[in-house]
């Protein structure tokens, strides 16, 4: 039976991730720099799913000791801040074809983990509202309305508060 192992990405993940992002993003999916950016910078906060030896899928993020994460620079890691308290996911994408399989929620979980080893406060996401509920199956608190409208689109706030495993 294969196995999935969720690990940190690699440099060699890069082309891969920019695959997915945009299968699952279309034009609204970050740029292969914004994704290098984003390894390059952060890679501690930046897990695969590998299935079968392959990458089926990721989860990404910067830090910042904000609470406002309306700021379309920082998808850009524009004020990133490896020690900042808190930890934003910019995208959770898993390859079409291994969608519904429980990818996601193992990368979810994992990420959580590895906020709470790196002691973040907490983790924030912004999000489209259909998908409030899918998050808050993790623990997720909706803040509400997003200034950001990035694609031309209202997006939703959300947080997790950690708890500290020191």
């Amino acid at each position: 039976m294969t196995e999935l192992v969720i690990r940190q990405v690699k440099t060699n993940d890069l082309d891969q991730c920019v695959l997915i992002e945009a299968a699952c993003y279309g034009p609204e999916g970050a740029t292969r720099d914004r994704v290098k950016k984003r390894i390059d910078l952060f890679p501690q906060g930046f897990l695969i799913a590998e299935y079968g030896g392959q990458v089926v899928g990721f989860i990404n993020s910067g830090a910042t000791n904000l609470d406002d994460i309306g700021d379309e620079t920082f998808k850009d890691m524009v004020g990133h801040e490896p020690t900042g308290r808190n930890v934003v996911i910019f995208s959770l994408a898993v390859q079409p074809e291994f969608q519904r399989q429980g990818f996601s929620i193992a990368l979810m979980y994992s990420f959580i983990e590895t906020a709470q080893r790196l002691n973040k406060e907490e983790i924030l996401l912004l999000c489209k509202p259909d998908l409030i509920p899918y998050y808050e199956q993790y623990g997720f608190i909706h803040r509400g309305p997003s200034r950001s409208t990035h694609g031309g689109l209202q997006w939703q706030e959300m947080y997790l508060p950690l708890a500290k495993t020191t």
